[in-house]
């Protein structure tokens, strides 16, 4: 790691703010200062890491009218999202390190006493909590318009053909409040929210017209999407634990549930093994287990009124889903299980046990929005810390954000 301090002259008045006349630089006068540090990253040719503290030098000159024209940093208006957040040139952390601060935060799960640690140890950094906190919630307030971009693009992904959106929640707390963390994910985009888990949630999201293929749990928050696919893992989790239990009648559905699932899914993986696409005849699945299927209904109409609670609870769960569950076998090209959002979760859901949630509705936000990023990116093979860096130098400056990033081989 190596060190470097420079100074840095800003942009001079060209004319002046009163009378327009046209200003001599050579009577310019530096009017104050600022420090910020920042890091560079190393190439292939240079590996390493290298602070970098500058000094920013403000000026003013004066006009023959006698008024004194500053350049004054540039400062974004309030966001009405992150009230109390600044966005602006005049920063004491660079976009770079900001970029670096978010990273650790929510990538290396550390801590803010954590990530605090390790650029005073590492870097040679020493910065404040409150600092720390204050870059995090500004990357946020940075990213922020790129909300729209994120869920369109999510959308646009999931209707297309072949296109499936997976959806999935986990439970979150804000300030001990307890909330949930969902996730949207496609292919190459993932959108996290924290919210309540309502059907209002889901539909302020993705719109009730959404017409694309939605694969989810059991929730029956998602019932009302007629493109619905559920996902097996659950279901063949829950008949694996009653084909385990001590109830005979519970032991007894889970053991069939499990074996005629196992049936369907083989049939599944072989005509996508026969070179089934999207289109290819697939009718014959489902007529081939036509007579099985209706056996299958009337158990689970005979169980669902079962003495045993969890048999009770499967078998109703068949009965209410028996639609989303089954067009597997109308479409056997699509998924059976949800395992890509349950994979966007994980990561998260390890976070949630060291730092317990968030502290407040601007946290909330803030992490759902850069943890969107951070994921798309990552699911688009690009740097997500590159890109945050660009955003908030942009931002800071009042440029035109950087576009999110292409995935490979788009």
């Amino acid at each position: 790691m190596a060190s470097a301090h420079q100074c840095r002259r800003t942009p001079l008045p060209s004319r002046c703010e009163a009378c327009g006349r046209s200003l001599d630089a050579a009577v310019s006068r530096i009017y104050t200062a600022y420090d910020s540090v920042d890091i560079q990253f190393g190439t292939d040719g240079n590996p390493g890491l290298t602070v970098i503290t500058t000094r920013h030098h403000l000026h003013d000159s004066v006009c023959t009218c006698g008024h004194v024209s500053r350049h004054i940093p540039h400062r974004q208006a309030p966001d009405p999202l992150y009230p109390e957040v600044d966005v602006g040139e005049w920063r004491l952390i660079g976009g770079n390190l900001a970029a670096l601060i978010v990273h650790l935060r929510l990538r290396s799960r550390l801590s803010l006493r954590g990530t605090q640690e390790l650029l005073r140890e590492v870097l040679g950094i020493p910065l404040s909590v409150g600092v720390l906190q204050q870059c995090f919630e500004e990357a946020a307030a940075s990213a922020s318009p790129l909300e729209d971009a994120l869920v369109e693009g999510l959308l646009a992904e999931a209707t297309a053909d072949g296109g499936v959106l997976y959806i999935d929640e986990t439970s979150w707390k804000e300030r001990g409040e307890a909330l949930w963390l969902w996730t949207f994910v496609t292919t190459l985009s993932v959108c996290f929210y924290v919210g309540q888990r309502t059907i209002e949630m889901l539909d302020n999201v993705i719109s009730p017209h959404f017409g694309g293929w939605l694969m989810s749990d059991g929730y029956a928050a998602y019932r009302h999407h007629p493109k619905r696919l559920r996902c097996w893992a659950h279901l063949i989790r829950k008949a694996r634990g009653l084909a385990e239990s001590l109830d005979k009648d519970g032991r007894t559905f889970g053991n069939f549930t499990l074996a005629w699932l196992r049936v369907l899914q083989d049939d599944i993986y072989a005509w996508r093994a026969a070179g089934g696409t999207v289109g290819t005849q697939t009718d014959v699945i489902r007529q081939r287990h036509q007579a099985k299927l209706l056996e299958f209904r009337a158990l689970c109409l005979i169980h669902a009124v079962s003495a045993h609670d969890k048999t009770a609870a499967l078998a109703k769960e068949f009965i209410n889903d028996w639609d989303a569950i089954f067009r597997i076998l109308d479409h056997p090209w699509l998924p059976l299980t949800n395992n890509e959002a349950e994979r966007a979760l994980r990561h998260w859901v390890i976070l949630r046990k060291t730092n317990h949630g968030t502290k407040s509705a601007t946290g909330s936000r803030a992490f759902a929005m850069l943890a969107s990023i951070i994921g798309t990116c990552r699911k688009r093979g690009q740097s997500a810390l590159a890109y945050l860096a660009s955003v908030i130098t942009a931002a800071r400056a009042g440029f035109a954000l950087p576009a999110l990033p292409q995935g490979v081989g788009m």
